[in-house]
C-alpha cells in the first residue's frame, strides 16, 4: 500500500497475493487436470480452491450490479469444486469430509437441489437419519422459501432413507 497524500494506492508491483485471483488460477489448474486424466490430482487443486472461497465477492455490495456476473461466476465455480470434491471424497471413503464441505456450500446456496441430495444420501448411508430428515425439511423451506417450489420428485424419494 502506498500512501501519497491523501490517497492510498495498490502497488500492483510488489509481491502479493490475491485470494480471488488464486482461486481462479487454482480453479483453471483443476480444470486442466481433469481434461488430461488427473482426477485425483484434480480433486488436490479443487479442495485447495476451496479452501480461499470465503462467500460472495463483494457480498455486502448488492446494490453494485457491476460486480454480479463476476459474483455469480465465482460462486458457479465454487459449487462445480464442491461437486467435484464431494463425490471424490465420497468414492474415497470420506464421507464425514464430503458432509462438512457439502454442508459449507449449502449455507451459501441452500436451493442446490444435488448438493442437498448428496449431503442427505450421506447422512443417511452414515445411520444419521435426525440430521437427514432436518436437511431435508431445511431444504423444502428453502426451496419453498426462495423458489416457490416443492422438492424435485427425485429428491422426495429421498425421504424412504430417513423413515
Amino acid at each position: 500500500i502506498i500512501c501519497r497524500g491523501d490517497h492510498y494506492f495498490f502497488n500492483t508491483s510488489a509481491p502479493h497475493s490475491v485470494d480471488m485471483y488464486d482461486f481462479l488460477e487454482l480453479i483453471t489448474a483443476a480444470r486442466n487436470a481433469q481434461r488430461q486424466g488427473g482426477e485425483d490430482h484434480a480433486t488436490t487443486l479443487f479442495e485447495d480452491a476451496l479452501g480461499l472461497y470465503r462467500g460472495d465477492l463483494f457480498a455486502d455490495d448488492t446494490g453494485n450490479e457491476s460486480f454480479e456476473t463476476y459474483r455469480v461466476q465465482l460462486r458457479h465455480s465454487y459449487l462445480d469444486a464442491v461437486r467435484t470434491v464431494a463425490t471424490a471424497q465420497i468414492r474415497r471413503n470420506r464421507a464425514g469430509d464430503a458432509i462438512r464441505v457439502l454442508r459449507a456450500a449449502l449455507a451459501l446456496e441452500s436451493v442446490a437441489v444435488d448438493l442437498q441430495e448428496m449431503l442427505i444420501n450421506q447422512l443417511s448411508r452414515l445411520g444419521r437419519h435426525s440430521e437427514a430428515r432436518q436437511q431435508y425439511e431445511s431444504c423444502r423451506i428453502a426451496l419453498r422459501r426462495q423458489l416457490d417450489m416443492e422438492p424435485p420428485e427425485r429428491m422426495r424419494a429421498l425421504e424412504q432413507l430417513f423413515h
